[in-house]
């Protein structure tokens, strides 16, 4: 893969252990029945696969359809889980300390992000 899809298939896989823990403290476990739960392993189990496959091969355009193929199965899976947990908008039914929060962290991982995929395309 590229450093750009290794960075998201990196922090992919992060998100889904930290938000797993995150719901221990917040809800006290983890319900295997919320799709999103279920849609969100899917994904980090085919962003693996994809990265592993990626990694093994030598051909571009095999690894560019790759990641077309993980990015469009993100869309296809996320946009059809249901909910069960999770409100229609969480967001936006927030109180703004916690939409600022929200919004603080996506720069942090966004700065993190960037500045990952900079060293990666170094080390090459």
């Amino acid at each position: 893969l590229f450093a750009i899809e290794k960075t998201a298939v990196i922090y992919w896989v992060a998100a889904t252990i930290i938000g797993d823990v995150t719901s221990v403290y917040a809800w006290g476990g983890i319900n295997p029945g919320e799709p999103r739960f279920a849609a969100t392993i899917i994904i980090s189990l085919i962003a693996a696969g994809v990265y592993f496959i990626s990694t093994a091969i030598d051909d571009r355009k095999i690894i560019s359809l790759l990641g077309i193929g993980l990015a469009m199965s993100v869309w296809a899976i996320m946009g059809s889980a249901g909910k069960i947990l999770h409100p229609d908008n969480p967001f936006g039914a927030s109180e703004p300390s916690i939409r600022t929060f929200f919004f603080l962290i996506t720069l942090v991982f966004l700065a993190a992000s960037v500045l990952t995929v900079r060293w990666m395309k170094k080390q090459k």
